[in-house]
């Protein structure tokens, strides 16, 4: 055990949760004051002093020593509680939840750690079930005539709206009022739709893509059945700050959805009639079911030996920081290789197949 800190006491938690009371020294406080310093020093605006040039009193005398003494005692808590869930050999799921209980400058610095912990998970024959499923009669349907018509007479009622969009104005009302006329089907419009050479060409390509369209549904609908069925063959208590962060996910996805058709989410929230903890409570079994599933993966990524192609991951999250510069560079790095990952599980379920 480090001498700059000593456990109080450890209590397990229900959901598979713990908690650590740790007493940090004084000393280990203490020392990250220069750092804390320097940080303000670069942060603070006052009259009379550049920025990085501000007296250490100026700083003191500003904001007083008990805020110094807490800023430290943060840059402390940083160093500390890795080194503690390395000690204790704590496998650990998320970010450690952090309670001050005792602060004071000059004295030791006493807080409450609770971590969520990695559940133990005891998962079925997940190869027997992929060969299983993937063993069903799932192909996609073929692409019937109506089908690849529906999508034309689609494709001509939207080229009628353009063409009316581009008539020159001050027609008579009497014109306008008519209906639109819908574009002859020939070569000609196959020419204007899109790099085509006549309607067989045009037709091929609409038949091409709803093709890809129907593979693409069918192969989603094997893997969510695989899913389900590995689902419910394992056991493993969840802990609820696994199923907590599901639901956040999901929440922020559904506001940026929204927000996305130009609808305020608390307006929308006000037109349902609900308030966005009730929707969360409406989500709970599937946020659960998308946690445990997540588990799952981890458990197999660490059986199998399944990896992210690392360039692949960097390329990625290169991607992301140039469109979103203020993100989080790790927290997208653990995203992308879990996307990744995911995707490289299903492919090694999917080839489970009959000998």
């Amino acid at each position: 055990m480090s001498s700059n800190y000593k456990i109080l006491e450890t209590k397990e938690l229900p959901d598979s949760e713990i908690e650590i009371e740790l007493e940090i020294d004084t000393k280990e406080v203490e020392k990250h004051r220069d750092f804390v310093i320097k940080k303000l020093n670069e942060q603070m605006n006052i009259p009379g002093f550049r920025k990085g040039h501000i007296p250490e009193k100026v700083i003191s005398d500003r904001i007083g020593e008990g805020s110094l003494w807490e800023e430290q005692a943060e840059q402390a808590i940083t160093d500390i509680v890795p080194e503690v869930v390395r000690e204790k050999k704590i496998h650990t799921l998320g970010s450690p939840s952090i309670t001050i209980t005792k602060l004071a400058p000059g004295n030791p610095l006493t807080i409450k750690v609770k971590v969520a912990l990695m559940p133990e998970v005891e998962l079925p024959d997940y190869k027997e079930i992929a060969r299983t499923e993937n063993a069903k009669d799932k192909k996609a349907e073929e692409v019937t005539e109506k089908e690849i018509e529906s999508v034309v007479e689609e494709l001509q009622i939207n080229f009628a709206e353009i063409d009316k969009k581009q008539e020159k104005q001050g027609e008579d009302k009497e014109k306008t009022d008519k209906k639109d006329p819908l574009p002859e089907l020939n070569d000609d419009f196959a020419k204007k739709v899109g790099n085509f050479k006549n309607m067989e060409e045009l037709k091929s390509r609409i038949k091409e893509n709803l093709t890809k369209e129907k593979e693409y549904k069918a192969k989603e609908k094997n893997r969510i059945e695989i899913a389900e069925s590995i689902i419910k063959g394992t056991k493993a208590k969840l802990p609820r700050v696994l199923i907590d962060s599901e639901l956040s996910r999901m929440e922020a996805q559904f506001r940026a959805d929204i927000e996305r058709m130009g609808i305020n989410f608390d307006d929308y929230l006000k037109h349902l009639k609900k308030s966005a903890e009730e929707i969360k409570k409406e989500w709970e079994d599937d946020a659960r079911k998308r946690a445990m599933l997540q588990v799952i993966f981890n458990k197999i990524a660490s059986d199998e030996d399944i990896n992210p192609d690392k360039d692949l991951v960097e390329k990625e999250v290169a991607q992301i920081m140039e469109k979103h510069e203020d993100a989080d560079i790790d927290r997208a790095r653990i995203y992308v290789e879990m996307i990744m990952t995911n995707e490289k599980i299903f492919e090694f379920l999917e080839k489970q197949r009959e000998l």
